[in-house]
């Protein structure tokens, strides 16, 4: 096999196609291209996959025999890596770089069943159940269950009854392929999915997160939200957010809990539009926000995503929190701590990395504090420090959460009263300081360390020293102190006047 070493980024599936095809047709093994790959082009240039440009391609291959075998040569030929990704169903996987750091992959699978037609009679919608043979120049589709007619009709079929049976998270595929392709599901199917739903039971929490990850992350969200739990899928993925429907909440709320939850999604993609589209105006520092979302944490996920998860779970402490006083007013007194403890419950159930647990945890413990400094006026800056001091980088969500959170507590039509721009106003100083002033309010520079205290300074070892440094910090944060000297000075009052610390208001 002639030797085609990768030089430089993989762009698109036409590439990857280029490069592959003729090295299948040198093994002169008979061999389809299959998937999303056929569906694409024959939806059209048009219509395509628009983020081909800075997402990853993927590309299936369906063979009669030696997937895994196949598969390694490929690898071995372009210098790729190489992963046997199902032993029993002899899959193996080829990974090449691609754009902008983001790996594309290529499957080679032998067919499960007798042959081609069996193979895709196996897979989970028609459009997704056509083939192209590979050793044929232009070659015609071959679309056994009328998935070219589904795609013009703009719709998800099942292939056969048993496609959700033997696999229900093809029900929240459903919902993913909707949002990304603008398809509908036709009635026949969505009746399969909710009879399938049950099974996710018996799914493994990563398949279930992959798929909710990506419905998080195309637009349309809470529509697509909306339709989990239409079709059943919600009370199997997340139960706890199920729980929400109504609850009732009195004014300000216009919404139950459940629908006030919804339009938080929603409002925070109006802010922030999923899909490339510009920030509104209310988004303060665009650019920097933007840039800061965008960051992967641990297991790939990007904070954006991690964000609309975020609002998705951050009022689950109600419905254990729900109190009616005695005017009748009902109450969530602490909802936000009990609701950060179920959202580390869910994230380790779906089994996120602890970054990503830590973070979504953080937003949900601390949603309400950007509303609440709004309440008490201009922020100042020993209340923002206080703030990222016990949020760190999430700060930012948070208040970005708080903008949405908003708006989806008074309606559309109070965002020009005087409490918004409070709200406003707030988000933007919080993300003033953290972006422009970090050094200077959000984590000055140490001017003392724990060792100057103890040996410079004679303090005994101790909590004490930990809570002094803490409000050293705070003091540099505030203006009080700025060098070194002006430390010690103000250390050695605190001491000599018996304060370890400062107390913890804001």
């Amino acid at each position: 096999m002639s030797n085609q070493r990768l030089d430089g980024d993989i762009v698109n599936s036409d590439i990857l196609r280029m490069l592959i095809v003729p090295l299948l047709r040198e093994m002169g093994t008979p061999a389809y291209l299959v998937g999303g790959a056929v569906r694409a082009q024959m939806l059209g240039a048009q219509q395509a996959d628009k983020r081909m440009a800075s997402h990853p391609t993927d590309l299936d291959f369906a063979v009669p025999r030696d997937g895994r075998r196949i598969a390694r040569q490929i690898a071995d030929t372009l210098g790729a890596a190489f992963y046997a990704l199902d032993d029993e169903r002899d899959v193996g996987r080829i990974v090449l770089p691609g754009p902008h750091g983001v790996m594309s992959t290529i499957d080679v699978a032998r067919f499960q069943g007798p042959d081609l037609i069996t193979d895709l009679a196996g897979r989970d919608f028609t459009i997704n159940a056509m083939a192209m043979d590979v050793m044929v120049d232009r070659s015609a589709p071959i679309d056994p269950y009328s998935g070219k007619a589904d795609l013009q009709a703009r719709q998800l079929r099942a292939v056969t009854d048993q496609s959700l049976r033997k696999d229900p998270v093809r029900g929240l595929r459903a919902v993913r392929l909707g949002a990304e392709l603008g398809f509908e599901i036709e009635p026949g199917t969505q009746a399969l999915i909710r009879e399938a739903a049950p099974g996710l039971a018996h799914v493994s929490a990563e398949r279930i997160r992959d798929e909710l990850v990506k419905i998080l992350s195309l637009p349309g969200v809470a529509h697509s939200l909306r339709q989990l739990d239409e079709l059943g899928l919600l009370d199997h993925v997340l139960p706890e957010v199920a729980q929400l429907q109504n609850l009732e909440q009195s004014s300000p709320h216009r919404w139950d809990a459940y629908e006030h939850t919804l339009q938080t999604v929603a409002a925070l993609e109006e802010l922030l539009p999923l899909g490339g589209g510009l920030p509104q105006p209310e988004v303060p520092f665009p650019q920097q926000v933007c840039a800061h979302l965008a960051r992967l944490v641990s297991g790939g996920h990007s904070r954006r995503m991690l964000l609309t998860l975020a609002a998705l779970l951050h009022d689950l402490g109600k419905p254990r929190t729900a109190a009616v006083e005695p005017d009748g007013r009902v109450r969530f007194i602490d909802h936000e701590r009990v609701g950060a403890d179920m959202a580390a419950g869910i994230m380790s159930r779906l089994r996120f990395a602890g970054e990503a647990l830590d973070l979504v945890e953080t937003i949900v413990r601390h949603h309400l504090r950007p509303l609440q400094l709004a309440w008490q006026g201009v922020a100042s800056r020993r209340a923002i420090h206080r703030f990222f001091r016990d949020t760190g980088d999430s700060g930012v969500e948070i208040a970005l959460l708080a903008l949405a959170d908003h708006r989806a507590t008074v309606g559309p039509d109070a965002l020009a009263e005087n409490e918004s721009r409070q709200v406003l106003a707030t988000v933007r100083a919080l993300c003033d300081a953290f972006f422009n002033y970090r050094q200077q309010v959000v984590s000055p520079a140490p001017l003392l360390t724990g060792q100057d205290l103890i040996h410079g300074l004679g303090l005994a070892e101790g909590p004490g020293v930990g809570r002094l440094l803490a409000a050293l910090r705070e003091a540099q944060a505030t203006g009080e102190v700025g060098t070194r000297e002006q430390a010690e000075s103000w250390v050695k009052q605190k001491v000599s006047g018996g304060k370890l610390g400062l107390e913890d208001r804001d």
